[in-house]
């Protein structure tokens, strides 16, 4: 254990390393097994703070915290992993701004290196069934939410049964938290007509990802903002602050802004912007 977690450091510290077959493998448990640790840590954090789990209230925070640095950072991942497509004996490039995980092509080409049409069905069907599965429990986490504060009519911030404002963070918090799920459920629908489209040749509605990756860290930030909204312990606020910010940095932004460092290129907006050759090809039948 020691050993993989020593590995995924340095993964982090350096992606060259993760040009390897071993090193990318170790990143990729690492991510999941960081992800799972997140979520237990909120649902540990809550017994520990006192929250009653035969209350509503405690079943919202469960589910949104698998939901968004378990489920989701895994959804996302799983369709950028790339360990498991390549003959690790290829040539890798030196330098050069695809190569952060990818490999070089039997041709020289750069980017991902080819990858078979059934495995990059596979990542898409694995992505897809993660995302609706992390959709599922935001919507159960939303209902419990909803359920809990039906009492005293308190939504969006605002107790209606008094006409009176809460707290700031409990404002932010709410409202920061439609948006999330809005962006999600336009995520969902963008990302079914997308797979729509790749299943008949064609590339459509490109903004999926990157807005995607903008919902994930919302939606990580929320997390964090939600135990300042209920005002646990400092010093868990802190843990499990860092342990969703490194979540969100896995799920929206790695391997910024490493890439520039060791790779020699400057850091581009887009982790992905060439796409290996069979991109836009039709799903196999």
């Amino acid at each position: 254990m020691c050993s993989v977690l020593g590995r995924v450091l340095c993964c982090c510290f350096n992606p060259k390393i993760c040009q390897s077959g071993e090193g990318q493998a170790c990143l990729d448990i690492g991510v999941h097994v960081l992800g799972l640790a997140t979520a237990a840590a909120v649902i540990v954090a809550a017994y520990f703070e006192g929250l009653d789990f035969s209350s509503s209230f405690t079943w919202h925070v469960v589910c949104m915290a698998i939901a968004m640095p378990l489920l989701m950072v895994a959804g996302r991942w799983i369709n950028q992993s790339d360990r498991v497509y390549h003959d690790f004996d290829d040539a890798v490039p030196d330098k050069g701004k695809f190569t952060w995980k990818g490999f070089s092509t039997a041709e020289g080409g750069k980017g991902r290196g080819a990858e078979d049409d059934s495995s990059k069905w596979t990542r898409r069907n694995s992505h897809g069934n993660l995302m609706i599965l992390a959709t599922l429990c935001i919507i159960a986490g939303y209902l419990c939410i909803f359920i809990s504060h039906w009492s005293t009519k308190n939504y969006f911030g605002y107790e209606f049964s008094t006409d009176t404002w809460q707290s700031v963070q409990r404002i932010v918090h709410a409202w920061t938290g439609y948006v999330v799920i809005l962006l999600i459920f336009q995520q969902v629908l963008v990302g079914f007509c997308k797979y729509t489209g790749l299943a008949k040749g064609v590339r459509i509605l490109t903004c999926h990802g990157g807005l995607g990756r903008f919902t994930l860290g919302l939606g990580c930030i929320n997390v964090i903002l939600g135990m300042i909204a209920i005002g646990w312990d400092t010093w868990v606020i802190v843990v499990i602050g860092i342990l969703a910010f490194v979540m969100a940095w896995f799920g929206c932004i790695y391997p910024l802004p490493y890439r520039g460092f060791y790779l020699g290129q400057p850091a581009p907006l887009e982790i992905d912007t060439e796409k290996a050759p069979n991109y836009g090809t039709a799903a196999p039948a």
